[in-house]
């Protein structure tokens, strides 16, 4: 019997690229993907101090010169992503005045409903309305 992540979806509703991403949905099979790639990192870490390299530039043939680079570049653009988005940020009404979605809708396209709240119906998981 399977589970709610292992959810049965008809071969027609997907394309043939998403097909390829089920896996995704099982938390298992993401968390070896993940000791894979760990693995892989950790071995070529070692080959690191093995494998011998015609350096051009300075420190170059320090063991774990390039894990280091990358980590280091890959945290500058984050964090600068980061710092980047406080500098140019708008504020969430900067577009407001002249922006269709601030307009009045008229009261008549609406359709509102009145209601008692004593009627009102939760969904809630599960329940099966």
């Amino acid at each position: 019997m399977k589970n709610d992540s292992q959810k049965q979806v008809s071969d027609d509703s997907l394309t043939p690229l998403a097909k390829r991403f089920l896996w995704v949905e099982s938390a298992d099979k993401v968390r070896l993907a993940i000791y894979i790639l760990a693995g892989l990192c950790a071995v070529l870490f070692i080959l690191d101090f093995v494998v011998h390299r015609h350096a051009y530039a300075p420190n170059e043939n320090t063991p774990g010169f390039y894990a280091l680079t990358g980590f280091l570049a890959f945290s500058f653009i984050v964090l600068g992503a980061g710092l980047l988005r406080k500098l140019i940020a708008k504020p969430e009404d900067y577009y407001a005045p002249n922006a269709v979605d601030a307009e009045d809708y008229p009261e008549e396209g609406l359709n509102r409903e009145e209601f008692a709240p004593d009627e009102i119906v939760e969904n809630k998981p599960g329940s099966g309305s």
